[in-house]
């Protein structure tokens, strides 16, 4: 998504560029064909090969035939408004709910291995800045402890409770994951809850990264 912000070129035509995937090939360059089907939904396709523009221009005009009539273009773009990771759309028996229903606040989910991080969107008390400000100041410290420089001062798993909320961190061989909860909340309930959290979170992985073993289809 970087490489398509980085321009407003990208929204005013279609454009072919190369791109590197160090994943792919650290010393060659891949081709990305970038068009917008409409202001906020983008297509990207990627090729091996330097001429392909055409061949993907092509691509993309009969992808557009089949998903426009189809009514899909519209479903993709609304389903942009309603953000996987809000909360609400958590299942409350993975620690998700409406606001009032779960003292779950906020989190980080960091797929160490893939090094991929996502986060779930702010909900009250957490949208005013000043106190996004404070909970970053917060994952800062907790990350700070869990990682100290000495193996001995490393904490795999961290509780703490402040004024303002209540964090809990745990750090596994293939994720890390940081939770905030409402200032009132128990120890007990935050770890059932936390741990409820992460299971769903491993099961959904790799709906929300992408995966270290992509398919990349050779153009002929």
């Amino acid at each position: 998504s970087n490489f398509v912000r980085s321009s407003e070129s990208f929204r005013l035509s279609e454009n072919f560029s190369p791109v590197c995937l160090p994943r792919y090939n650290p010393s060659a360059f891949m081709y990305g064909y970038v068009s917008f089907l409409a202001p906020e939904l983008c297509l990207l396709l990627v090729s091996s090969h330097s001429e392909s523009f055409f061949s993907l221009k092509e691509a993309r005009q009969n992808m557009e035939v089949a998903l426009r009539p189809s009514g899909i273009l519209p479903k993709i773009m609304e389903s942009q408004h309603r953000p996987l990771l809000d909360l609400s759309n958590i299942p409350t028996a993975s620690g998700g709910g409406e606001l009032g229903s779960t003292p779950l606040l906020h989190f980080h989910y960091l797929q160490t291995t893939l090094g991929q991080v996502v986060s779930s969107e702010f909900r009250p008390p957490l949208t005013e800045k000043s106190a996004k400000k404070r909970l970053v100041r917060e994952y800062q410290r907790v990350y700070s402890l869990v990682h100290a420089a000495s193996k001995a001062e490393q904490q795999r798993l961290h509780f703490r409770a402040g004024d303002h909320h209540v964090m809990l961190a745990c750090i596994g061989t293939e994720f890390e994951l940081y939770a905030t909860f409402d200032a009132l909340t128990e120890k007990a309930a935050a770890v059932s809850i936390f741990n409820r959290l992460c299971a769903w979170m491993i099961q959904m992985e790799s709906t929300l990264f992408m995966t270290p073993n992509p398919v990349f289809f050779d153009q002929s």
